[in-house]
């Protein structure tokens, strides 16, 4: 995504949110928006996920990112994900 195309995230989570639930290996009931990989002019990759156990029985389609213990900024959203 870019600052042109980043109106498109909530299409992803439509598309991903009838999969929370049924993930193999899913762990507990929380969902994720990740912004990683990051490049310059404000592009950067964004995942919608859960955490999950292990990765070797998701579907190929997926894809999995690793976030290292740290300290992070957490935001709960309870609307809409345009909103």
């Amino acid at each position: 995504y870019d600052a042109q195309t980043r109106m498109q995230i909530p299409g992803q989570w439509e598309q991903f949110a009838p999969m929370i639930g049924s993930v193999p290996g899913q762990l507990g009931n929380d969902s994720f928006g990740v912004c990683w990989n990051t490049k310059d002019n404000c592009r950067f990759d964004y995942l919608t996920g859960v955490e999950v156990e292990s990765a070797e029985d998701l579907p190929p389609t997926f894809t999995v990112v690793e976030v290292p213990p740290g300290r992070f900024a957490v935001f709960k959203h309870a609307g809409h994900v345009s909103m």
